[in-house]
């Protein structure tokens, strides 16, 4: 262990004198003796870490850098703009090699420095390299949390996004154990889930949401955590915030009922809102308020979670004057999530009464605005649920319609005579006849039984 840390310190140092490098060279050019200076001495820490192993692998993980699939949380914020560089550069992943030299070194340096033009294209580059004979030097394209955290052989997105789901089951699991054993809560471990959730939000978006509305996936402890996490993202994506951002809201989302996790004192299903003494809220932000390393934003959520929008009840009026942004997002992911898993309500309307209940509380329990978002992202019909349509067909719902929450993009899976279709057919159900009218509608949301199943390649 102590190996290993010794290596990850070296490293951090290497990778702060090179930013360093990078910075002085673009202020003073290379002629310039602390250009040198700085240069010599990021030479001499890659020469002193490639003598004990051949290489040396750092890695982009959403907005943090990392080396040997663990991100330096407290390093990356100070390196926002050599991180930012970097992946302007398309450069997600660097390989140092044994034997790079101090000259090699500086015509890396080099290529940093300059402003990025919009040829900088990934190509052009590693033939910048080859020209330069920079040989010890490799670069990549592919996400580290593709690559090296996640994929473990599977090459397609649609793997990357289950295996993300899987290994995020496990580390919430582990988390917990470690309160039960009061131990800490291994935050790298969180952002590394946080960073793949992003990741697959935007490699494979579909999939993602048809995956969170699976009612199989139910039956999986803390999947319900996951899930609240991918429409919190959603709504956060739609809205455009910052990408910069992301890491620390699904962080946020992935830990909002943290302290009802602990204690066993989640809200009943169906009953949304905050137990006037606070539930478990309190206690999870007292626990993600003395985790190192966390946003501050983490144990804010988790205390404002469960909060009426029109902050109704005593207790929500002790601090602050407005729920934050996050906070708020979340509530909404997780009622729906909740309420959307009702049996009552999958036997009443489906989750299309599940939409008609909640624009009922808008304005009560949840901000209207971002209500309205949040619907506009998902539709009525979220990917991933099964539909019977007006013409006895049942569809799959592939991917929701910005221009009508309820005619989203579909994939017919059985005709009206019950039989599966041989072929894949995507359809949107915005298409209408010769006559102008619509070729097809929903008319209502179905829970898959043994005749009519969920496609077996979407499953996990």
């Amino acid at each position: 262990m102590a190996d290993s840390v010794s290596m990850r310190s070296r490293v951090e140092t290497f990778i702060v004198r090179l930013a360093k490098a990078v910075n002085t060279f673009s202020i003073y050019r290379g002629g310039h003796r602390l250009t040198q200076d700085i240069i010599r001495d990021v030479s001499g820490h890659a020469a002193q870490i490639l003598s004990l192993r051949p290489e040396i692998v750092i890695g982009i993980i959403a907005e943090e850098i990392a080396f040997e699939k663990k991100p330096f949380i407290g390093l990356s914020a100070r390196l926002g703009d050599f991180i930012l560089n970097l992946k302007n550069r398309g450069f997600k992943k660097i390989t140092f090699l044994e034997g790079l030299d101090e000259a090699e070194l500086t015509r890396f340096i080099t290529i940093l420095a300059e402003k990025p033009h919009s040829d900088d294209h990934f190509e052009n580059i590693r033939g910048t390299f080859e020209k330069e004979q920079i040989r010890h030097i490799r670069i990549g394209q592919i996400s580290i949390e593709e690559e090296e955290l996640l994929l473990y052989g599977i090459s397609d997105t649609g793997g990357v996004v289950k295996k993300t789901i899987q290994k995020g089951i496990e580390v919430l699991e582990k988390q917990i154990a470690h309160v039960h054993q009061n131990e800490s809560i291994d935050i790298e471990s969180i952002r590394l889930v946080s960073a793949a959730l992003v990741n697959c939000l935007f490699v494979n978006k579909s999939l993602l949401l048809m995956l969170t509305s699976i009612k199989l996936l139910d039956e999986k402890k803390y999947i319900q955590n996951l899930i609240v996490c991918v429409f919190t993202l959603l709504q956060a994506e739609i809205l455009g915030l910052d990408k910069k951002y992301f890491m620390d809201i699904a962080s946020a989302a992935l830990l909002h009922n943290f302290g009802a996790l602990t204690t066993d004192t989640e809200p009943e299903s169906g009953q949304p809102g905050m137990t006037e003494n606070g539930g478990g809220s309190v206690e999870g932000a007292r626990i993600l308020m003395e985790t190192t390393g966390i946003s501050p934003l983490a144990p804010l959520a988790a205390l404002e979670a469960d909060c009426p929008y029109d902050r109704s009840r005593a207790l929500n009026m002790m601090y602050g004057k407005g729920l934050n942004l996050v906070s708020m997002m979340i509530a909404i992911a997780k009622d729906y999530n909740r309420l959307r898993n009702s049996p009552d309500h999958m036997g009443d309307g489906g989750v299309e009464g599940v939409y008609d209940r909640m624009l009922a509380l808008a304005g009560k329990r949840f901000h209207a605005d971002l209500l309205n978002n949040f619907f506009s992202a998902v539709g009525v019909f979220p990917p991933g649920t099964l539909v019977q349509l007006d013409t006895e067909e049942v569809a799959l719902v592939i991917r929701s319609s910005l221009i009508d929450v309820r005619r989203p993009q579909v994939e017919l899976l059985y005709d009206a005579r019950g039989d599966r279709y041989p072929e894949k057919r995507l359809v949107s159900l915005l298409e209408r006849d010769s006559r102008g009218r619509y070729a097809r509608s929903i008319e209502k949301s179905i829970v898959p039984s043994m005749h009519y199943k969920i496609p077996a390649e979407i499953l996990m």
